[in-house]
């Protein structure tokens, strides 16, 4: 850590006075505190090296460090010991509204390196009646970019509930562009997105969401289409590539995703799609014994819409097409993330699948969608998201599930809302 480079603290008065000293902290400076209670004012104080801060009797000060400073093992260890030897925590800084979240652990020492990505599960709830819960998900996301060092934000399609309403979309677009020059994000349409005659694809999301209002979109399928894109993000060490597929991809699309791993086979990929997993296995329609099981699989939409209007049935591919013929195929791809299931009222639904390819890496495919755990009777969602926290260091990828709404943090099912996955080195 460099001398007299800035650090942010938030000092929370609790009971027992106590005094808070900066003078190990030699350079560091900017310390703000807050009062007791959601209620109070942020109050901000400059401390110098050796400056120590009186709290009022009955009071004690908690540090949290806010603002990532440094790799630097050394400056964490003079950090913690500016405090009574504490370890410091890291949080958003000093907002009443917004919760931290769930804890981040901070790796293990020299080389390590945690990085977060966040998915953001079908949104049509918030868009169609619940702005607001929007708001609070992108709202902590843009708290937080700093203290959890949030890389990237993958949304997985539905963004809005119906794909022509402008008042869904100016609800969704605002709470989205949040997140603007603070964290690059990669979204998808899905079938909520998108006209239901898939031969058509008609939808307006480029009007609020066009690749060229997005300068971190490195391409697209479609010149001025937002609907199927690449970017190259930071995560940890590595650059990924993060490559966002239509929903019910068709195959014209998929042959140019597969020309992209191609073109950046060094990079490790993450594919973002609305439809792949259902539940824990794959949709497959091909497969007779699963298709009747999965009534919202694209080629189920295909076939129902081509029966219904008398017109051709539509090119798509669903989560095993996509599978065997781009996954497969290609060893950069490490996970594929996806949304689209109706599931249970009390926990949405999740599901994952890993698999491993004969060189021992790990493709891990994670759904989440909770659009129908109700608010006030109708479907929402309460804002849960997933947070991904990427350690290079333990070579491990952390799962958790939270609501920044609620600043609640979703414990159950047990093995899907909170699980551990291997981080593969690339």
């Amino acid at each position: 850590m460099a001398a007299g480079e800035a650090v942010r603290i938030i000092v929370q008065m609790h009971s027992v006075r106590s005094r808070l000293t900066a003078s190990v902290l030699a350079g560091l400076v900017v310390v703000g505190f807050l009062g007791c209670g959601s209620d109070t004012g942020t109050n901000w104080a400059v401390l110098d090296a050796g400056d120590q801060l009186d709290a009022e009797p009955g009071e004690q000060p908690e540090a949290q460090l806010v603002t990532d400073v440094s790799d630097d093992a050394s400056g964490d260890a003079a950090l913690s010991a500016a405090w009574d030897g504490s370890a410091v925590g890291w949080d958003s800084g000093p907002s009443e509204s917004l919760d931290a979240g769930p804890a981040t652990d901070g790796g293990d020492g020299v080389g390590s390196q945690v990085s977060t990505v966040i998915i953001l599960p079908d949104t049509q709830y918030y868009a169609e009646w619940f702005p607001d819960i929007y708001n609070a998900q992108t709202d902590w996301i843009v708290a937080q970019a700093q203290a959890r060092n949030i890389q990237a934000v993958l949304h997985v399609g539905d963004i809005v509930d119906t794909y022509d309403s402008v008042d869904q979309w100016n609800n969704a677009t605002p709470a989205m562009r949040k997140l603007d020059g603070v964290v690059p994000y990669v979204l998808v349409p899905g079938n909520h997105d998108v006209y239901g005659d898939l031969n058509v694809r008609g939808t307006i999301i480029n009007n609020y969401f066009a690749p060229q209002t997005m300068p971190w979109i490195a391409g697209t399928f479609e010149t001025g289409k937002i609907e199927n894109n690449y970017a190259l993000i930071d995560i940890g060490p590595r650059k990924y590539l993060v490559i966002g597929l239509e929903w019910g991809p068709r195959s014209t699309a998929l042959t140019w995703a597969d020309g992209i791993l191609k073109a950046y086979a060094a990079y490790p990929a993450i594919i973002v799609t609305h439809a792949f997993l259902d539940g824990d296995a794959r949709y497959n329609w091909a497969d007779p014994t699963i298709k009747n099981n999965q009534h919202w699989d694209p080629h189920y939409y295909a076939e129902t819409y081509a029966a219904d209007n008398n017109v051709p049935v539509a090119d798509v591919n669903d989560g095993e097409e996509i599978y065997q013929k781009l996954i497969v195929p290609n060893p950069n791809v490490r996970l594929v993330f996806s949304g689209h299931v109706l599931g249970d009222p009390t926990l949405g639904a999740v599901g994952r699948v890993t698999d491993v390819r004969p060189d021992g890496t790990h493709i891990h495919q994670m759904m989440a969608d909770y659009q129908v755990i109700p608010k006030d009777g109708l479907f929402c969602g309460l804002g849960y998201l997933r947070i991904l926290e990427f350690d290079s260091g333990k070579k491990e990828i952390r799962v958790s599930t939270y609501s920044p709404y609620l600043s609640q943090t979703m414990s159950l099912p047990e093995d899907e809302a909170a699980f551990t996955l291997p981080l593969d080195d690339y």
